[in-house]
């Protein structure tokens, strides 16, 4: 919104060819990931991960708050069941690393913590994988690893990657 300079989200109506605003807050809102019915999105916003119905019916509430309000949390991917959101947690003394919340509840899980830089992870259509972007070996590739134990890694990009996504039947990656 270039009057008020605000960030915010909009839904657009493929059908009708309409957008609708679908945040309010002043605080910038962006990233938004729907869950898997479509029924719910996850966004970023200064307070946290925020969680709101996609029909704007409800408000949106925090499902994971940023522990600073210079550290960045940015939802990335929703379980299969839609129970629980994927996060990077960019601390203000830098790295990004991986965190879980499970929706209802106020316990956070760490994901795969490493001395490399983690972002854009997605969780397979089957919720058994979870491709993901790390610097690691010194730039951005993708990577791929069990889901949500984190047992082994595979890269899978060769030459750099960093925004993976699987196909609807998990049987690919592309990034």
């Amino acid at each position: 919104d270039s009057k008020s300079a605000n960030v915010d989200i909009w839904i657009y109506d493929l059908k009708r060819g309409t957008a609708t605003r679908f945040t309010f807050d002043p605080a910038e809102d962006t990233t938004p990931v729907w869950s898997p019915d479509g029924g719910r999105i996850a966004f970023q916003s200064a307070r946290g991960v925020m969680v709101k119905p996609a029909n704007g019916l409800e408000r949106e509430h925090v499902i994971a708050a940023a522990p600073s309000e210079r550290d960045l949390v940015a939802p990335t991917s929703w379980s299969p069941d839609g129970q629980s959101v994927l996060y990077t947690l960019g601390a203000d003394t830098g790295g990004a690393h991986f965190s879980l919340v499970k929706l209802g509840n106020t316990k956070i899980t760490q994901v795969m913590p490493t001395q490399a830089n983690e972002r854009n992870g997605q969780i397979s259509p089957d919720g058994k994988w979870l491709a993901y972007a790390s610097d690691e070996s010194g730039m951005w590739e993708i990577y791929v690893t069990t889901f949500p134990g984190g047992a082994g890694k595979w890269q899978v990009s060769q030459g750099g990657g960093t925004e993976p996504r699987w196909r609807g039947d998990g049987k690919e990656i592309f990034y």
